[in-house]
């Protein structure tokens, strides 16, 4: 049932990828995997796939940009990267987010790490769904100039996306992290009600003097779902409505490879894309995927909390609450410690991605905010 909602990459395409460089993805990339073959099994699989649906204004093809991503050269990789081809547009829309659910959710099964290329923001709604069954808590990240806070009693629109995720049962949404909202696309009420659910949102000013301040976020979130009109349209303007101001080419794709870097993050949605044959937009898009998967093969080893070789365990007193705090020595990453009340036992501990800013902050006998939003969810 998983193969018969995917059009395989055409063999014109295999073609090309093949007669590049044997140092570029072209060689690198499989147009097929066998589920029932495990030898591999201790590798990290990585699942590339487009899901196109069809618009009155334009056609969606993922060709360029496929081509552009085959010539680039692979790094130091030992990951399994296949490309499965493309959900083509269902009979209709709900068709279309039948067939995506089906196999964005058994590759998440299989344990693969699932890149997906689109043209619809509503396709992220379903990326958050294949998640039910599979995780009962699901941390959300979402790179968008605007909030999607429309009129949830509504069908399923581009508008009321986040508002579906947040109201629709089952509720498993527990972090959500909004990166890069420009002021004159929000409303204060919206950003009152983002703030009373305890979520987290940066701003695009604060983010482009400091890019770096996705990394926490971004190391517990489960998925990742990137609107290419937060790029600045100098930059990226194969998009419907092109803006002026946003992300540049550079913070982007940083982004994406503190992204691909999250031990915890299965999935990365980027959509909004349609096809006006720019070279620079193809190169760009091409980029921001490959900054993924770079990053998954150079994620930073998982090791024990209790290890003293990687870990320092610092206790900072604050006259409102005693903090610990972790610090790895060899990747400079920070954690803060939550502990349920009246439990003792080691699951009870949650250690929450932080800043060192939020060390910095409990020194001067302040409790960070990082701290607080996380405490406030757990009790």
């Amino acid at each position: 049932m998983f193969e018969e909602f995917l059009n395989p990459v055409n063999e014109e395409l295999q073609s090309f990828a093949f007669s590049q460089s044997p140092y570029s993805v072209g060689h690198y990339v499989h147009f097929y995997y066998d589920f029932e073959d495990e030898k591999e099994e201790n590798k990290t699989k990585i699942a590339l796939f487009g899901v196109k649906e069809k618009t009155d204004d334009y056609d969606v093809d993922f060709t360029l940009i496929r081509k552009e991503f085959y010539q680039l050269k692979k790094g130091d990789w030992d990951s399994i990267l296949v490309d499965f081809g493309d959900i083509e547009p269902g009979a209709t829309f709900e068709d279309s987010c039948f067939a995506f659910h089906q196999v964005h959710q058994r590759l998440l099964k299989k344990g693969f790490v699932v890149i997906v290329i689109g043209n619809l923001p509503e396709f992220t709604y379903f990326q958050y769904r294949s998640f039910d069954g599979i995780r009962n808590n699901v941390n959300l990240s979402l790179v968008d100039a605007k909030f999607r806070l429309g009129d949830d009693t509504e069908i399923l629109n581009s508008e009321n996306i986040l508002s579906k995720i947040i109201s629709q049962p089952p509720h498993n949404l527990f972090e959500y992290t909004h990166f890069g909202h420009q002021a004159y696309y929000v409303a204060q009420e919206e950003l009152n009600l983002i703030e009373h659910l305890n979520f987290d949102v940066i701003r695009l000013g604060d983010l482009m003097k400091k890019i770096r301040r996705v990394e926490p976020f971004l190391r517990e979130s489960d998925l990742l779902a990137i609107d290419l009109s937060s790029i600045q349209a100098s930059d990226f303007f194969s998009t419907p409505r092109p803006i002026p101001n946003g992300f540049n080419a550079r913070e982007i794709c940083a982004l994406t490879r503190y992204a691909g870097s999250s031990h915890s993050l299965q999935s990365l949605y980027i959509y909004n894309y349609i096809e006006k044959f720019r070279l620079p937009d193809h190169l760009l898009f091409s980029q921001m995927i490959w900054y993924f998967i770079d990053g998954q093969n150079h994620q930073p080893e998982k090791v024990s909390f209790d290890d003293e070789h990687y870990f320092e365990k610092i206790h900072v007193p604050t006259v409102e609450q005693d903090l610990v705090f972790y610090h790895n020595l060899y990747t400079n990453q920070w954690w803060i410690e939550i502990k349920r009340l009246n439990d003792t036992a080691e699951d009870g501990i949650h250690r929450v991605p932080c800043h060192k800013k939020d060390y910095m902050q409990a020194v001067r006998g302040e409790v960070p905010d990082r701290f607080w939003k996380s405490f406030k969810k757990f009790y």
